[in-house]
């Protein structure tokens, strides 16, 4: 029973071992980062946006996307962490002065990360769907009953489009 129950962990749980990353090319300005000595200033790389330059990172990656729907999209593929992840990777490489370009390695978000290994799926199962339409009706004073039917046609529509019954909506983005 123990080794049964051990293998079905080892199985079922190694997954977790493992995290998906996203290649990009980042330029960073050190200039903005260093003081007048040519050091890294601590509280420069701890004030700088590292999120938005990660962000810039991926608006040029990807200038097909426009809307800010689009965009809102595209942020959520990279982990929340992603800016973060940057600063250190730039602090342990001492750069110096000046522009540089280099390619980081960033984490996937949980949920990029979920779908890539199939523990996600954007499809939604008609009874699930169903459930989630009447827990939506329960809440009367916040969301109107004509509402229901117009989430279930947006959510056959996003279906449609798949070829599914039912589905959330997404955006594929085909990485080069």
């Amino acid at each position: 029973m123990l080794a049964t129950l051990l293998i079905s962990i080892g199985l079922n749980g190694y997954s977790a071992l493992q995290q998906a990353y996203f290649k990009v090319d980042i330029s960073v300005n050190m200039d903005k980062l260093v003081d007048e000595t040519g050091n890294i200033n601590k509280n420069k790389m701890n004030l700088f946006n590292w999120d938005g330059l990660v962000k810039s990172a991926l608006r040029e990656f990807f200038p097909e996307v426009k809307e800010r729907d689009e965009k809102k999209e595209l942020f959520a593929i990279i982990s929340a962490n992603a800016g973060y992840d940057l600063k250190e990777i730039v602090k342990k490489k001492a750069l110096g002065s000046g522009s540089h370009t280099m390619s980081v390695w960033l984490h996937l978000s949980d949920d990029a990360d979920q779908y890539l290994k199939g523990r996600l799926s954007i499809d939604i199962p008609e009874e699930d769907m169903e459930t989630a339409l009447k827990a939506l009706a329960a809440h009367t004073s916040q969301v109107p009953p004509e509402a229901i039917e117009r989430v279930r046609a947006w959510k056959s529509e996003n279906g449609k489009k798949h070829n599914m019954k039912y589905a959330e909506s997404f955006r594929t983005f085909t990485l080069r």
